[in-house]
Formats: structure tokens, sequence, C-alpha cells
């Protein structure tokens, strides 16, 4: 398949004609495969750049603790290049992400080698250098929270915050990384040091 883009800013905006399937969507991915690429519900797609050292450090970070939990819990815990494909059609990568075993329970054979259609329990988006914080926010509560999330961490490591989703709660903004949080009810005995985020 030809390159359809020459990347030259921090994200691209690329309305396709028609409607496309996963798998044609699947090969453009492969096309792309140094670039994050997600769908709007109007199945425009959206190309971003890699993130940096610092974000994708933080991405890790989370991403090691979330797996350690699942390793008691049960679940599981998936990476910034996993799709999933939420209820308004739009197709999305959180930074982190983390399913319960009820969820996973349901995967076919298909379905594993496929978006994961199914809402997370759990996402985090941290915010890197080229991040718009206006269209950050905007994707918390109107694609993560409004699809169902029931709970999400928006992550700012330069200015130190971590404003925390929860569905039917309005968002509550953490200043500072000297402190620990929780998964509240949503994810019982998971807690994060903010502290692995200083650098």
């Amino acid at each position: 398949m030809t390159k359809i883009l020459k990347f030259d800013a921090p994200e691209i905006r690329v309305q396709l004609p028609g409607t496309m399937t996963d798998e044609e969507l699947q090969a453009i991915f492969d096309d792309h495969r140094d670039l994050q690429i997600e769908q709007e519900p109007d199945g425009t797609l959206v190309f971003m750049s890699p993130v940096t050292n610092l974000s994708g450090d933080a991405e890790a970070e989370v991403i090691i603790q979330l797996g350690i939990y699942a390793r008691e819990a049960g679940g599981r815990v998936y990476s910034p290049s996993t799709g999933f494909r939420l209820p308004d059609g739009s197709l999305r990568s959180p930074d982190a992400s983390y399913l319960k075993p009820n969820k996973v329970a349901r995967f076919t054979e298909v379905d594993l080698r496929s978006f994961i259609a199914e809402v997370p329990d759990f996402v985090v988006e941290i915010r890197s250098k080229s991040d718009s914080l206006k269209n950050l926010r905007s994707k918390m509560q109107n694609t993560w929270m409004a699809n169902g999330v029931p709970l999400g961490w928006l992550i700012e490591l330069k200015n130190q915050k971590v404003t925390v989703y929860e569905q039917g709660q309005e968002p509550v903004v953490h200043e500072g990384f000297e402190r620990t949080l929780d998964g509240g009810a949503v994810l019982p005995d998971f807690s994060f040091d903010l502290r692995l985020l200083l650098r």
C-alpha cells in the first residue's frame, strides 16, 4: 500500500473517503508503524508522532506498575499501540490501559487478533511535549468517559499534575508528584507512587 502522508507536524488529521474495514485500517497502520494512529467517530484518521524520552519512560512506568497489579488481580494491561474500538465508532489507543478479568474471559481466538471491542476499565493519558492540554482534556471527558470508561488519569509531567476522571463525578486535580494515587473502587488495592515519574 502507498504511504498516504509525509509526517511534518505533531498531529495530522486525514479524512478518508467512504468507510473502511478494520482490515483495511490495519493495512494503513502497518504501513506507518512509526506513528500512533487513532480514528475519530466520523472516520477521520489522526496520525501522531512518537513520544519523547520522558513521556515514553512515564508510559513504561505506568504499564509496569499496572502489570504487577494484573499479575495478582487478573485482567490484562495494554500498551499505547493497542487499539480499542469504542461504542461511538472511534478507534483509540490510550498510553496505558487495563481490562478486568471478566472482559478478558470473553475473548475468542478471533478477538485476540482484532482491535479490542471492549471499553477499558482504566485508562491513562500522559501529556507529551506536543500534546494540547485542551485536546487531552476533551479526549478524557468526551471520548473515554463518554464511552463508559470507569476511571482515567491524565498525567502532566511538566506541571506535575494528575487529573482523575471517574464516572458520575467531577474531575479531581492532584498537584505535585510527592504522593501516591490509588485505583479506588475500580481497581481495588492498586496504588501508584507518582514519585516514580520524577526525573
